[in-house]
């Protein structure tokens, strides 16, 4: 299980503006896949989507995402956790998604600043990146 935290950040962000950008972003990590040699991770489900407002300018965001995970090398064994090389490519190919709209005056951007694999993302604290509600 990984978890994505990713913030939208704009000036004046209102839901009319900022949903269909979420949306998109939505549609962006359900279409994100990794090949490399004979890894695959491909993204089979978004879901439990937690938002926090933060001000008219600033909106926490995190997604559960399920990977279908293939590594051909293992072929006669069965894979049963992650190799820390695999889930820190996922980790680093998660931080390169982003979404940038200048259709309106303002420019919004949405960037993934954290991702987290395990049953649970970390724990909340003052500073966190994470938002406040937990799964």
């Amino acid at each position: 299980m990984f978890f994505c935290c990713y913030h939208c950040r704009g000036e004046k962000l209102s839901p009319s503006r900022v949903n269909p950008l979420l949306r998109k972003f939505h549609d962006l990590l359900l279409g994100f896949k990794i090949e490399q040699g004979d890894f695959k991770a491909v993204v089979t489900i978004v879901d439990d989507v937690i938002i926090q407002e933060v001000d008219s300018r600033w909106i926490k965001v995190s997604a559960h995402l399920n990977f279908e995970i293939i590594d051909i090398s293992a072929e006669t064994q069965p894979l049963y956790g992650l190799d820390h090389g695999y889930s820190s490519l996922i980790h680093r190919e998660l931080r390169k998604l982003s979404l940038t709209d200048g259709t309106y005056t303002k420019k919004v951007n949405i960037d993934v600043v954290d991702s987290y694999m395990g049953s649970s993302p970390p724990m909340n604290h003052e500073k966190s990146c994470w938002p406040k509600q937990r799964f």
